[in-house]
């Protein structure tokens, strides 16, 4: 009876793993959300601590389903975000306090909508899509 309960177990979490699975209501408790898609470059960043400071804030903020900071110039960044919850406005304000030595903006902003959140959040403004100059060479 005992290995019968913990094979159903097994395989329910081998299924709400699955990224197909879990992105459907069943596993994810609730109908899709209306999400945003918010790429930035992060302005006046220097040190990965100040990045992840940003980060670890961004996180943490109401609404904010995913987001990632590239550690590497130009250092771009990617919020996933419910719009119900939050706006770029709050964000780029809460980017700007996370470290109070360095005041942060974002720069070369784009917003979008989209259906789910992406498996692998890589942001679009990063050191391929930039332009190659003498001083990045």
């Amino acid at each position: 009876m005992i290995k019968k309960f913990l094979l159903v177990i097994s395989f329910t979490l081998l299924f709400c793993s699955s990224s197909i699975f879990a992105q459907s209501a069943l596993c994810a408790g609730e109908a899709t959300k209306k999400l945003t898609r918010l790429d930035f470059s992060l302005d006046h960043a220097s040190c990965p601590t100040c990045i992840l400071k940003v980060r670890k804030a961004l996180r943490a903020t109401a609404g904010v389903t995913a987001c990632d900071i590239s550690l590497r110039k130009p250092y771009g960044g990617v919020i996933i975000f419910e719009a119900s919850k939050t706006d770029p406005g709050k964000l780029e304000s809460v980017a700007h306090g996370a470290d109070p030595n360095k005041k942060v903006t974002f720069g070369q902003k784009t917003e979008e909508q989209i259906d789910a959140v992406p498996t692998l959040l890589i942001p679009k403004i990063n050191a391929l899509s930039q332009p190659k100059t003498a001083a990045t060479n």
